[in-house]
């Protein structure tokens, strides 16, 4: 059974050893599998950041057999000659750019926030059943029901928009009402002081959400209301593990092993129909609790396992 992994640009970035133990999975896997087709798929990488190269390594080490895998980063001149059955992309502008130099090739992009998604897509009139994704960030209910398990008397709940997220409104106020909140929010503009606008929504409310966006949640919005949550006994909840260890209460977001191993998954699904599944939101995830803040707040959550274990029923 022939099965080659294409690594000459991967080779850069992780070491000889890992190398090696790639290669040996890979033929492991091999076996047993070979009435599945062979298949080229191109991974293209948005920058050689630490978090890129760990979703490439666990795409490897989980996509199947009799796939030859090249793995290029975004630069100008780094393109596969080998025509590619599924082209997947990590990050927003490796997405981009795979829009731009393979419009008849299947793409999955996958480590990329829905947004990006949407809006690329749309630049680019590629809404079709040969474009789709794993999205990074988590859907509005799964955010929402960890506020609920967290704070299980709670009444109001209120979050910060921005300039990129304000489309989240209706998604935000949908999921506070399927589990009996009432929501509050405001939307930040760029030449708004954030403590102003920050300060009157977490003092009137139970607990808050924070939603990632560029322009609304940069360090000093950050910051700025992860001391007011703390000042005010309000629990904060967040949507990195980074965030957790600076002080919320709790977070609910996916890593990147999680998601290279989605990913590998999804090719492994294409490699067998050749048709790509609907863009999804992550099945796999981990929920991360910080025990000094929940001291702090006098509050006595659910462990993290039993609190995915519950997530994750209801996804």
């Amino acid at each position: 059974m022939h099965v080659r992994f294409t690594l000459l640009k991967l080779r850069a970035y992780i070491g000889s050893a890992a190398l090696a133990s790639l290669l040996f999975i890979a033929c492991v896997s091999a076996y047993g599998q070979s009435n599945l087709s062979q298949m080229h798929v191109t991974v293209l990488l948005s920058s050689n950041d630490v978090s890129y190269r760990s979703v490439t390594e666990q795409i490897i080490n989980t996509s199947p057999s009799q796939i030859e895998i090249e793995v290029f980063k975004l630069y100008p001149n780094e393109r596969s000659s080998i025509q590619s059955d599924l082209v997947v992309t990590l990050g927003s502008k490796a997405f981009e750019a795979a829009l731009l130099d393979y419009p008849d090739t299947p793409i999955l992009a996958s480590f990329i926030p829905r947004r990006s998604y949407e809006r690329l897509t749309a630049k680019f009139n590629r809404n079709d059943h040969q474009v789709s994704a794993l999205f990074i960030d988590q859907p509005m209910s799964r955010q929402v029901h960890l506020a609920r398990l967290l704070v299980p008397g709670a009444t109001v709940i209120s979050t910060l928009f921005g300039q990129s997220s304000f489309k989240e409104k209706p998604f935000f106020e949908e999921a506070a009402a399927q589990y009996q909140f009432t929501s509050r929010s405001s939307v930040l503009a760029s030449t708004d002081n954030p403590i102003n606008i920050i300060n009157p929504l977490i003092s009137n409310s139970d607990i808050f959400l924070a939603i990632p966006d560029q322009g609304a949640f940069n360090r000093a919005s950050a910051k700025w209301s992860l001391y007011l949550a703390l000042r005010h006994k309000k629990p904060l909840i967040g949507f990195s593990e980074t965030y957790v260890k600076a002080g919320a209460l709790a977070a609910v977001y996916s890593t990147t092993v999680q998601v290279g191993t989605e990913t590998g998954e999804l090719i492994s699904d294409f490699q067998v129909s050749r048709q790509l599944n609907s863009p999804r939101y992550p099945k796999y995830f981990d929920v991360k609790i910080n025990a000094s803040t929940a001291k702090q707040l006098k509050l006595y959550p659910p462990s993290s396992d039993r609190l995915r274990s519950t997530l994750q029923g209801n996804s």
